[in-house]
């Protein structure tokens, strides 16, 4: 299913990638309200819009670490970055309501791990795995 989920295009939403199989993008980072509030944390940041919510609604992610798993992939993580920079959004978020809220609603200036595939035909972020660090502890 998240494979065909991940293959759906968004409509709207153009691809900067050309055709293949979806991508798994890890990325670590904190997670804020305003480009301004994430401005320093990290390498980069990346924009998040939500499907199904506002089309103004964003999430601003400061990436700490971004990585592709799998063999043989033909990108790693921060060309996965360079290459959505110049789209605003970065990447639309898609997946389980539950998981896509978790990251979509976790507090401003929280530590996020997060997991999914990107479509390379769209910037769709199809989430498989959520975590967040309690803040002030680890």
């Amino acid at each position: 299913m998240a494979a065909v989920a991940a293959g759906q295009r968004v409509p709207g939403v153009s691809g900067p990638f050309p055709g293949g199989p979806p991508l798994l993008l890890k990325l670590e980072g904190v997670i804020q309200p305003t480009r301004a509030a994430v401005q320093r944390t990290g390498f980069t940041v990346a924009s998040l819009a939500f499907a199904g919510g506002s089309t103004d609604e964003r999430r601003w992610l400061g990436v700490s670490k971004a990585r592709t798993v799998g063999g043989d992939q033909p990108l790693d993580g921060k060309d996965v970055l360079a290459v959505v920079a110049p789209f605003t959004p970065n990447f639309l978020v898609v997946g389980p309501k539950d998981l896509v809220a978790q990251l979509r609603d976790a507090p401003p200036g929280t530590a996020v791990r997060v997991e999914g595939l990107v479509n390379q035909g769209s910037r769709t972020y199809f989430l498989r795995r959520v975590e967040r660090d309690v803040a002030g502890v680890g």
